[in-house]
């Protein structure tokens, strides 16, 4: 059986040009040793950020791409990765029809109010873009596919607030992504993203692999959400674009 490296690029490949590779083969079954039991099935409209790692690193069987929840309909796997900005709906709409299948979601732009309402919607795992390695990946759909959960950090941190408090969640979401944050000078879909990551303690680098983008371009991103929002560093975009400021 040929290796990982043989289907993933060189193996001295920065970590970075996974999705620019896996944009050339997303059509393509990529097979790699040490299988899994099963087959991936990625439900993402952009299936470059994770197509790529999930061969190279998650060691399974094959990975499939479609990309809506209504063209997973019919096809077979041992797990459903699911790439998406509403992860409760889209896990409800999965199960519908799979019901009992083991679902590891991907959230694009994390909403902390989505994590318990997606693992009561049925989801087994909950990770979030840019907040993990290819190997915490790779560990995840292998502990998925047998049962086991894993949550990224802010996750896990969501869960345990509702656990203490089930209001709190209610009453953080709505003020801060909506009366306040729509208060802010517009940013581009881009500057969005990036800041998304940013909020959340993601590098520049994490940044940069995360979108397939280069370095540089992310810190000019970065500058421009600054002059944006009046800021000067991380902390206080941070505070600003989580509604904190004054």
């Amino acid at each position: 059986m040929k290796s990982a490296s043989q289907h993933g690029g060189t193996r001295d490949a920065p970590a970075r040009s996974a999705p620019l590779l896996a944009a050339r083969r997303e059509s393509r079954t990529v097979t790699v040793r040490a299988a899994l039991p099963g087959d991936v099935l990625l439900i993402s409209q952009d299936p470059t950020v994770l197509s790529g790692a999930l061969a190279a690193a998650a060691m399974v069987r094959a990975v499939r791409t479609v990309p809506t929840v209504a063209a997973a309909a019919g096809q077979r796997a041992s797990l459903i990765v699911l790439h998406t900005n509403t992860p409760a709906e889209h896990t409800r709409t999965v199960l519908r029809a799979r019901r009992g299948m083991p679902v590891l979601v991907v959230m694009r732009q994390f909403q902390p109010t989505e994590v318990v309402a997606t693992l009561r919607a049925g989801a087994l795992s909950f990770l979030i873009e840019g907040q993990f390695s290819r190997a915490d990946l790779a560990g995840a759909v292998a502990g998925t596919m047998h049962g086991h959960s894993h949550l990224s950090a802010a996750a896990l941190t969501a869960v345990v607030r509702e656990l203490r408090d089930p209001s709190a969640a209610l009453t953080d979401a709505t003020p801060s992504h909506g009366r306040e944050r729509s208060a802010l000078p517009a940013l581009s879909r881009r500057e969005r993203e990036v800041i998304e990551l940013l909020v959340a303690g993601v590098s520049n680098a994490d940044i940069a692999e995360a979108l397939a983008l280069a370095e540089k371009t992310v810190r000019n991103h970065v500058t421009r959400i600054y002059r944006k929002l009046g800021v000067r560093n991380r902390r206080e975009a941070t505070r600003q674009w989580q509604g904190r400021a004054g």
